[in-house]
């Protein structure tokens, strides 16, 4: 419900091309259960304790573009080491000068290289290798990542 009341009021009061990615989730420490919706946000990705990598793929519309909308609800288990990596498309997006993007292979490759480093190096690592890849220049979109990890 939250979520069609945002779309509601993102449609009813802002420009008709106008509209919002948005990964929200939430986290039950009981069930080790993580519930998310992915609007039209790059996927999230998953890094497994066990190396295993997957992608938490949309799982509804973006938000504020049409009146009618519906989410489903994705689920998935965490288990302890388990990392959630959540990112703008500022990083898939990045370009080099020759105008290939960094996309979510690039993501997948960097976070998978860092997936047993702390956290804050993993998301340092992502940035810094965001900022390289488009040959040290200003970023072209905001980058933005949040990493979290489950301890136990």
């Amino acid at each position: 419900r939250l979520l069609q009341s945002t779309n509601r009021l993102l449609y009813e009061n802002t420009a008709a091309h106008a509209y919002v990615t948005l990964f929200f989730a939430e986290f039950d420490d009981n069930t080790r259960s993580l519930r998310y919706a992915n609007c039209g946000h790059p996927s999230a990705l998953l890094l497994r304790g066990n190396d295993q990598l997957d992608r938490l793929h949309s799982t509804a519309p973006v938000l504020g573009r049409a009146e009618s909308w519906t989410c489903e609800i994705g689920e998935c288990d965490l288990s302890s080491g388990d990392t959630l990596a959540v990112f703008t498309d500022g990083v898939t997006e990045a370009q080099d000068t020759a105008g290939q993007l960094f996309e979510r292979d690039g993501c997948m490759a960097v976070l998978g290289g860092l997936a047993t480093r702390p956290v804050s190096e993993l998301v340092d690592g992502l940035i810094g290798a965001v900022l390289a890849f488009e040959a040290g220049g200003e970023p072209s979109d905001d980058l933005t990542v949040l990493a979290l990890r489950r301890r136990v």
